[in-house]
């Protein structure tokens, strides 16, 4: 069960970005806030198990959410529903990163709106690996790619600069 500690961060990840958002804005009220999303992932670079749980979801989604869902109905007395359409979202695979950066986005557009914060700025890493399979030997690094979102990291450091001049 390596993944128990995962559950209670990956539901409530909404709350933990709007804590930081809230403290970043209270201990350092003029930073530049900078997140990096995840990378896209390629499925069809993962080994083992990995490719394993892949083929599954491929094949019979729906299966696969069932037994995940069991698993957290188990561990974590979570509502079926809840636990089924969680299951389904967050997948190890590029559409379950899709839906975690759209959660974690969301939550930071919402927490500058609430708390007023204009110095945030994001390095797209996902676009940044999308469709580049070839450049990563086990699906979710991407190596090569570290020059690019170092470059989008000065850049949007640099329009941030801009913004509060």
């Amino acid at each position: 069960y390596r993944f128990r500690g995962l559950w209670n961060i990956y539901k409530s990840a909404e709350d933990h970005v709007t804590q930081f958002m809230l403290n970043a804005k209270s201990l350092a009220p003029d930073a530049h806030l900078v997140y990096m999303n995840s990378h896209d992932i390629c499925e069809d670079k993962y080994k083992d198990g990995w490719s394993v749980a892949v083929r599954n979801i491929r094949k019979d989604p729906m299966t696969v959410a069932e037994t995940c869902a069991a698993w957290l109905r188990k561990e974590y007395d979570v509502k079926k529903r809840f636990a089924i359409e969680a299951c389904l979202a967050g997948t190890f695979t590029s559409d379950g990163v899709q839906n975690i950066n759209a959660r974690i986005e969301g939550a930071i557009a919402a927490a500058i709106k609430k708390f007023n914060i204009d110095k945030v700025g994001c390095v797209d890493a996902f676009a940044i690996t999308k469709g580049r399979c070839e450049e990563t030997i086990d699906g979710r690094h991407y190596q090569k790619r570290v020059p690019q979102e170092l470059h989008s990291l000065a850049m949007v450091l640099r329009q941030l600069n801009k913004r509060s001049s």
